[in-house]
């Protein structure tokens, strides 16, 4: 009797699989490219990954959309922005994850080549939404100093910058985290300056991870070379307890 069982070509099954892996591929760079971003226009940083590999996509979703508003803030209403062609600078990014307090941090520069615009990135996030270490700022720009341009000065601005060139030039040196041992790694200390923003002003916010830190952040605040007694100061203990109320009234 005549065996009449086939077999399967491998080099057949092999392209099989490799066509269903480019299929794949194909559909997941254009549900990419076709995605909208639920927080209104974007300008994609293209090497975003290259660098921060595993942040989520809202945090992704807030940074993009954050850079379009900053950018169109500093254009003309006729100039064209584009979609995408950011490119976070070599060497500029930073990115840390302090298991004490569940948060990821990241820092970079990004540059816009095609509107010849450079701006200071940053943002946090926690797979804890509700972390009371979170900051508040999830995704923020700034201002770059002039030795930092690499396209000219574009006369740049941004939601703190009138605040920065006139009565609170501390701005320009926040939010800052401070995070260091000492003695041999016996002690450890982590606290953060940052700020509210008032109806009449700002207020100096301390955010104390470690405890203990009230009086280093006030020298820290010196050490920029501001003087703490000129702000009003908000202390938060965030190893549990809130404080609350003003500096000045614990």
């Amino acid at each position: 009797m005549e065996n009449t069982k086939k077999t399967i070509n491998p080099i057949l099954l092999m392209i099989g699989f490799v066509g269903g892996a480019v299929i794949i591929i194909l559909i997941y760079i254009l549900a990419q490219v076709l995605r909208t971003n639920p927080y209104g226009d974007e300008i994609r940083i293209d090497n975003f990954g290259s660098y921060f590999a595993d942040v989520p996509q809202g945090t992704k979703d807030t940074l993009f959309a954050s850079l379009y508003g900053v950018v169109k803030e500093n254009l003309t209403e006729e100039a064209t922005i584009p979609s995408n062609g950011a490119l976070i600078r070599s060497g500029s990014a930073t990115y840390e994850y302090n298991e004490t307090t569940n948060v990821h941090q990241g820092r970079f520069i990004v540059d816009i080549s095609a509107v010849k615009q450079s701006y200071g990135g940053y943002f946090e996030w926690s797979n804890d939404e509700d972390n009371i270490y979170l900051s508040g700022y999830a995704s923020m720009y700034s201002c770059l100093k002039d030795s930092e341009l690499i396209y000219g000065d574009f006369g740049c601005k941004n939601m703190f910058t009138d605040m920065v060139t006139t009565e609170y030039p501390i701005l320009e040196d926040l939010p800052l985290k401070v995070e260091y041992y000492a003695n041999n790694y016996s002690e450890y200390t982590s606290y953060y300056l940052t700020f509210e923003k008032l109806d009449d002003g700002i207020c100096l916010v301390i955010e104390d991870y470690s405890g203990g830190n009230y009086e280093k952040a006030l020298n820290k605040i010196r050490e920029l070379g501001y003087n703490p007694d000129d702000y009003e100061i908000n202390y938060l203990d965030k190893t549990g307890e809130y404080l609350g109320g003003w500096a000045g009234e614990n």
